[in-house]
């Protein structure tokens, strides 16, 4: 087996195709997080969210994307402990494989992240600095 470098990374992307699809954009703005701030959107149709943030001294931002019916997945971008958090374990009907209803993690290079969520009516699809 060929030793490691530090420098290898797995990375994966959507296709280029995903962005030639997108619709109408209904939030494009800039706010500064302090405390909780709800974003409410129909989800009959797929959509994408982009999220750039950056240096949050120390703190926790999380994004929970839930439905009526109480499911949700939960993404923490943990400043503290250098992870993004990926927390699928009340995102509803998870019985079809045993890891599934789990609580996975990327390390986090930098203060500066960029969230990419691809969210359908059945999946949740994360990409954290271009998918690296």
């Amino acid at each position: 087996f060929p030793t490691r470098r530090s420098s290898d990374l797995l990375a994966s992307a959507p296709s280029p195709e995903v962005s030639s699809i997108r619709g109408e954009t209904l939030l494009d703005k800039s706010f500064r997080l302090d405390g909780k701030k709800t974003l409410k959107f129909r989800g009959e149709e797929a959509c994408e969210i982009l999220l750039n943030a950056s240096g949050n001294h120390g703190k926790a931002v999380s994004i929970s994307l839930g439905n009526e019916d109480g499911e949700n997945c939960l993404v923490t971008i943990d400043y503290a402990g250098k992870k993004v958090l990926f927390d699928r374990k009340g995102s509803g009907l998870a019985d079809f494989h045993k890891d599934f209803p789990a609580e996975t993690f990327c390390t986090l290079p930098s203060e500066d992240v960029i969230l990419r969520l691809l969210i359908d009516k059945y999946s949740v699809e994360l990409f954290v600095n271009g998918g690296t």
